[in-house]
């Protein structure tokens, strides 16, 4: 479809979308222009989050000429917040997804957003010539919802956060450890290499398609449908196979050559399903060698995990920085600090000029950090940052 479009030798904008079964992020860019990172979203708050988390983990792939797609909008369609409608606005833009109104602008309720949708500054830094995504750089606490399928929206995904990299012991990301009952855990961070099953509680089915994707999360999730037995495994000595306890499938590297899943155990996949353990450091080795020849192993993906708290930040083309400071889970409103440490671009004492890109008004200049006061729940403060 693209070489079609191409030949065409007319500017035409390609959009794909395969709902993110197939780690599109990885290797979608040279295909098309944007591409669906997460599943359909829908109208409610809870569904609509995730779907940053699902941007933050592959972020690094998107750039000019190609991004990543969060679904239309829903801000304006009657459910939201006002609080919610920005920041769900606010957060698509800083990570570079295409803003679609999904509202009927006949409606009362989506003419009332218009504001929103029209704000020159929030456009400008969507529509920013670097068009570089803002990354989570920083999160505390605990958001409360789960990874997995909880809450109301129930078919959302895990994150497809498990991938192979270049070997290196001291790469933390890849030191995992086997624990007696089957959990397979990144010390890291505590989470457990989990098969991403359970929908309509189908935890044995052996689907011949991609779509029994494979992360590392929390561990005995109680929002799955399958008693745990996701987060098991059983490693084959002989075979050197990792083998899923709820579906018997095998740990199976993607032909992609960056991403793992789950499918049947099959000697014609015997390449793709074979796992060295090497116990002295904790590293699954895969046999598969990429194109750079280098021994790959399992590991997780180093974006920064959501929090009750979050800060987000980003390079603009200018030498400015976006700064978007997120109230994801705090009951009530809350005071919360970007500390320019962690923001790329900034660091430990440098000073900035700072503007409120919502309420267009210049603060002045500060030095080490900025602090936003009174964040509503579930609400958002967006800064332009130009580091001085």
């Amino acid at each position: 479809m693209r070489d079609a479009l191409n030949a065409t030798d007319r500017p035409i904008f390609y959009s794909a979308c395969e709902w993110a079964v197939d780690f599109p992020s990885t290797w979608m860019k040279p295909v098309a222009n944007q591409w669906r990172t997460t599943y359909d979203i829908q109208n409610l708050w809870d569904c609509v989050v995730p779907h940053v988390d699902w941007q933050n983990v592959f972020a690094d792939y998107f750039g000019p000429g190609g991004f990543g797609d969060m679904d239309i909008l829903e801000v304006g369609n009657g459910v939201l917040t006002p609080d919610e409608g920005k920041a769900h606005f606010s957060l698509w833009a800083v990570m570079k997804s295409p803003l679609l109104i999904g509202c009927d602008l006949s409606k009362p309720d989506c003419i009332s957003n218009v504001t929103i949708f029209t704000n020159p500054e929030v456009l400008a830094i969507s529509q920013d010539a670097l068009a570089l995504p803002a990354r989570r750089v920083w999160s505390v606490g605990d958001k409360g919802v789960p990874y997995g399928k909880s809450g109301v929206c129930g078919q959302e995904e895990l994150p497809q956060n498990t991938v192979i990299r270049e070997c290196d012991p001291n790469d933390p990301y890849q030191i995992w450890m086997r624990s007696s009952n089957g959990s397979i855990i990144l010390p890291l961070t505590g989470e457990c290499l989990q098969l991403d099953s359970g929908q309509s509680n189908q935890c044995s089915q052996n689907w011949g398609v991609w779509t029994n994707n494979v992360a590392s999360s929390l561990c005995n999730d109680p929002a799955s449908s399958c008693g745990g037995k996701q987060t098991l495994w059983t490693y084959n000595e002989i075979t050197r196979t990792l083998i899923n306890n709820a579906s018997g499938q095998c740990l199976t590297v993607h032909s992609a050559l960056v991403n793992v899943g789950a499918l049947p155990c099959d000697i014609s996949r015997q390449g793709m399903q074979t796992w060295s353990w090497i116990e002295s450091n904790g590293q699954f080795v895969s046999s598969v060698t990429p194109p750079s020849g280098v021994k790959s192993c399992l590991a997780r993906t180093k974006d920064v995990q959501g929090g009750a708290e979050e800060v987000f930040a980003g390079p603009l083309a200018n030498g400015d920085i976006v700064i978007l400071i997120w109230n994801r889970n705090v009951e009530g409103s809350a005071n919360i600090t970007a500390d320019f440490s962690y923001i790329p671009g900034l660091g430990a004492g440098k000073s900035a000029s700072i503007r409120d890109v919502w309420e267009h008004t210049d603060l002045g200049t500060v030095t080490g950090s900025i602090t936003a006061t009174s964040v509503p729940p579930h609400g958002v403060v967006v800064y332009r940052a130009s580091p001085q």
